[in-house]
C-alpha cells in the first residue's frame, strides 16, 4: 500500500500544473458508502446523505467512473486495477460529483468519485494516473478530458502500470 501511495505522489508531481485542475465543480453532491466493487470501473454503493434533493439516504445504486476505463478482459491490467480500486474504496465513504448526463445506458449512475468531501483525490484520475485505466472521455461528461489525458501521458511516458513509453 505505501508503494501506491508513493506511486500516487510521484505521477501527480510529474504531472504538474495538470493537477490543479481539481477540487471538483460544482463540489460532489452526494455521498455514500462503497458495499461492493464491481470491477476497476465500476462500484455499488449505498447512499447516506446529499446536499441536492431527490437522493434517498439508505438507497443502493451502481456508479460508473467518468472520464476513465480499466480493459476488465487485459489477463494483466484487468485484476489488478480492480484490486487497486477495490483497496482504494471498499468501505469507505466517497462523494460524488456528476456531470451534464447523469446516467448511461443501462441505468448506472455515471460520476466522478473522491475519497475526500473537498473534491481533491478522485478515484478516477488515481486510476489513470498509475497507468491502472486509460482516459475515456464520454461525450458530453468531458469536464475534466483533459486533466485524464495529461494523466494518462505521464503514466505512459514514466511506464506505469499496464503503460510503456514509446
Amino acid at each position: 500500500m505505501r508503494r501506491i501511495v508513493l506511486l500516487m505522489v510521484l505521477v501527480v508531481a510529474a504531472a504538474g500544473p495538470t493537477t490543479w485542475a481539481l477540487p471538483a465543480y460544482p463540489y460532489p453532491t452526494v455521498w455514500a458508502t462503497v458495499i461492493d466493487v464491481l470491477d476497476a470501473n465500476q462500484i455499488l454503493f449505498q447512499i447516506v446523505g446529499s446536499s441536492a434533493t431527490g437522493w434517498i439516504a439508505g438507497s443502493q445504486e451502481t456508479v460508473r467512473y467518468l472520464g476513465s476505463y480499466a480493459n476488465p478482459a487485459d489477463p494483466t491490467c484487468g485484476p489488478v486495477a480492480t484490486r487497486v480500486n477495490y483497496q482504494m474504496v471498499f468501505g469507505r465513504l466517497v462523494y460524488l460529483e456528476f456531470d451534464q448526463v447523469l446516467r448511461d445506458e443501462d441505468g448506472a449512475l455515471l460520476a466522478y468519485v473522491y475519497l475526500d468531501g473537498a473534491g481533491y483525490s478522485m478515484v478516477n484520475a488515481m486510476l489513470v494516473a498509475m497507468g491502472l485505466a486509460r482516459a475515456a472521455p464520454l461525450e458530453p461528461n468531458t469536464r475534466y478530458a483533459r486533466v485524464f489525458q495529461e494523466l494518462e501521458l505521464t503514466a505512459t511516458r514514466l511506464g506505469l502500470g499496464c503503460f510503456v513509453a514509446p
